[in-house]
């Protein structure tokens, strides 16, 4: 049995809804910004200057797709605006 089909069996069992996220890109893409940066090994790093743990960031870019945006322009962190990092609707 795969991980999907046991995931929509047991989400199914409890009556949880299971929401398909398009993963390409997931790993590259910055959850601060929405661009393209670079992933090497564990760590994430983007030309708008945001480092993180590379899954850690994955795991926001998919929650914000999951939302319908990519990023606001709070700072998910601290609750502050950041005006480096333009709001960006995902595709």
């Amino acid at each position: 049995m795969s991980i999907k089909i046991f995931i929509e069996y047991k989400a199914k069992l409890h009556g949880i809804l299971v929401v398909k996220i398009d993963p390409r890109y997931t790993s590259q893409q910055c959850s601060k910004c929405g661009l393209l940066g670079e992933r090497k090994r564990k760590v994430f790093k983007c030309s708008c200057g945001h480092v993180e743990n590379a899954g850690v960031n994955a795991s926001f870019v998919i929650s914000l797709r999951h939302q319908g945006i990519l990023q606001s322009s709070i700072n998910r962190d601290i609750g502050e605006v950041h005006p480096a990092c333009p709001t960006r609707i995902a595709a």
